[in-house]
């Protein structure tokens, strides 16, 4: 009785819900807007310091013209550090915000970036704390603390 009770339930809310907002009425999933920045950093894969600090600062803005602001704590590695209050997202600002100034500029600058990020210098660092000389990829370094039975979590 339980399990006839639970899929009638389960086919009410299912069948009487309407389209998630990252589908379009035709069900198919929705693009996010994304300003050009971005939308030039997906199509070309290449973000420059520049891209990187512009659309941070337009992220800052848009949260600010919503009322909230984004302290930012400077660079750790090569990436922005920043808060926001938690509001924000609840109020609905840091989503349209993020995704529609930052998200995949972000992305990109992080991934081509990444033998610069604070995470692979403390890898480097943690090696050599070891006496094993870090190579030079944050993929070789990962593959070093492999190879020598040493989690992040000892580093």
């Amino acid at each position: 009785m339980k399990t006839c009770l639970l899929i009638a339930l389960l086919l009410l809310t299912t069948s009487c819900s309407s389209t998630s907002p990252d589908t379009g009425p035709d069900g198919r999933t929705a693009e996010p807007e994304r300003s050009a920045a971005q939308t030039r950093a997906v199509e070309t894969g290449e973000v420059t310091a520049d891209d990187y600090e512009q659309a941070f600062r337009e992220f800052q803005a848009c949260m600010a013209d919503g009322g909230y602001e984004v302290s930012d704590s400077g660079m750790t590695g090569n990436v922005y550090d920043y808060s926001f209050p938690q509001a924000a997202t609840g109020a609905g600002v840091y989503e349209p915000c993020y995704e529609y100034h930052f998200s995949e500029i972000d992305l990109v600058w992080q991934l081509a970036n990444e033998d610069f990020s604070y995470t692979t210098q403390l890898i480097k660092k943690c090696l050599l704390e070891r006496g094993i000389e870090p190579q030079d990829t944050s993929r070789e370094v990962n593959a070093q603390l492999d190879e020598h039975g040493i989690s992040f979590g000892d580093c």
